[in-house]
């Protein structure tokens, strides 16, 4: 958790996203602060990472892995 994100910070994300992405691994992230997810939403690296792998909690982002992989 941090309350500090830049620019570069928030492009190194969506960048680590595809490098994930291309070894197969998908990039969850929780408890993300918003002052964070502020710039995130602005700069559209939300839409690169996925709304959807943004969780509220640890748990739920643990909870939303299993429910996608486990079967």
């Amino acid at each position: 958790m941090t309350n500090e994100l830049d620019m570069p910070g928030a492009e190194m994300l969506a960048e680590l996203k595809e490098k994930l992405a291309g070894e197969q691994v998908d990039l969850l992230l929780s408890r993300v602060r918003h002052a964070v997810r502020d710039l995130l939403d602005r700069s559209g690296v939300t839409q690169q990472l996925g709304a959807e792998n943004f969780h509220t909690r640890t748990i739920d982002g643990v909870l939303a892995y299993l429910g996608k992989y486990q079967k």
